[in-house]
């Protein structure tokens, strides 16, 4: 609220293993670092924007997103820094994600009590005006994930990493929802 936001800050420390979220969002600050070291790379932060039952699309969307989402040991891909919502604020920054890439989308209760995961499939992604990254997903049954989502801010990382992250759920006691 009136400093510049932290956009870059922390998809610089997300790409360098270093878990950051924003808004003092911890439930998906907790779900970056389950589904980051499940995976072993950085994971993306964003809000559900578009919720397409039709075509089970699910859109989610904001300003942080890591240039090495295929992971650590890859190279960083090209990124655009931005305006920070057409502001004079600061800026932000907008990295490609791979359409046709397998991901995951998560994100754990406030209490800790359970966690809704989806795989997906990345259809598209775009520089968008008000989060820079709008980041489209197909899902089995976007109608049914939406309706369980436990908050705006989901989590997402590339891959299919349910059978560990089943098995993290169940060591710790989280009831996992595969949708």
């Amino acid at each position: 609220h009136g400093g510049p936001p932290p956009c870059v800050a922390v998809a610089t420390l997300r790409d360098n293993g270093f878990p950051a979220g924003c808004e003092g969002d911890v439930s998906a600050l907790l779900t970056s670092m389950i589904l980051g070291y499940i995976a072993d790379k950085p994971a993306f932060m964003g809000n559900i924007v578009r919720a397409d039952p039709r075509n089970n699309l699910v859109m989610v969307s904001h300003d942080t997103v890591p240039s090495r989402m295929a992971g650590f040991d890859q190279p960083l891909k090209p990124c655009k820094l931005r305006d920070f919502a057409f502001s004079e604020r600061g800026v932000c920054s907008y990295v490609d994600l791979d359409t046709g890439q397998q991901a995951m989308v998560a994100r754990i209760a406030s209490n800790l009590d359970r966690m809704v995961a989806v795989r997906a499939e990345i259809v598209d992604c775009r520089d968008t005006v008000a989060s820079r990254a709008t980041v489209t997903v197909r899902v089995n049954d976007a109608r049914e994930f939406f309706h369980k989502a436990t908050g705006n801010h989901h989590v997402l990382v590339y891959g299919d990493h349910m059978v560990e992250l089943r098995g993290l759920c169940q060591m710790l006691g989280i009831e996992l929802i595969e949708l």
